[in-house]
């Protein structure tokens, strides 16, 4: 498997994660509340997010075919377009799914409170065909400041071919979970691993 450094250049592959990163503006400018309000406030810009070259993704995550021309686009056909692709919104437990049209994959937005009282935006990005695989990004927002942060909360590699980040709607844990059906241990949806917040980090809990 090939990993690289992400950059503002390549072609545009992901049909979502563009439309969370971009144009040069965010799109909402007071301090987000709901894990709505931090979606719709997310960058749309590479250049914007602080430390985006400190974590590898698979070649071609992170880009789209949705806006190529993103940096022209109003804000009111951006601020309509995701909330159009939001397939379930639940804002007590700071959860998001994102589905967009004729693609076989999904995205999920969720918030993980820290001791400090502010929040991290967890991002997790699946591909599928058929199998499924994915890509998470963690990022932490400071009056206006968008930084990947994932190297630093997150224990493992945040970019998998065996699976894809479930994100939790209820509780604090992210499973990788398998995204095929190679064999009788392999079974599509089964958790390969999971990793549990404590508030400041992602740990890696113990098989049983």
């Amino acid at each position: 498997m090939q990993y690289k450094t992400i950059t503002v250049s390549g072609k545009l592959h992901c049909a979502i994660v563009l439309i969370l990163l971009g144009s040069s503006v965010t799109l909402a400018q007071a301090k987000p509340k709901t894990v709505t309000e931090f979606y719709m406030a997310l960058p749309t810009s590479f250049n914007i997010v602080k430390n985006l070259d400190a974590t590898p993704f698979r070649d071609g995550f992170f880009f789209g075919e949705f806006y190529e021309n993103a940096t022209t686009t109003s804000s009111d056909a951006m601020i309509k377009h995701r909330k159009s692709l939001i397939q379930i919104e639940d804002i007590a437990n700071g959860y998001l799914k994102l589905q967009p049209i004729e693609s076989e994959g999904w995205a999920e937005v969720a918030l993980f409170k820290k001791t400090d009282g502010n929040y991290l935006v967890a991002i997790s990005q699946v591909e599928c065909g058929p199998s499924c695989s994915g890509d998470l990004m963690i990022l932490s927002y400071d009056r206006g400041t968008w930084t990947n942060v994932t190297k630093q909360v997150f224990v493992a590699s945040p970019s998998s071919n065996e699976g894809y980040f479930k994100l939790p709607r209820t509780g604090t844990t992210i499973q990788l979970t398998c995204g095929d059906e190679s064999s009788e241990s392999r079974k599509s949806g089964k958790s390969l691993a999971a990793f549990e917040w404590n508030k400041e980090t992602f740990n890696k809990k113990a098989s049983r």
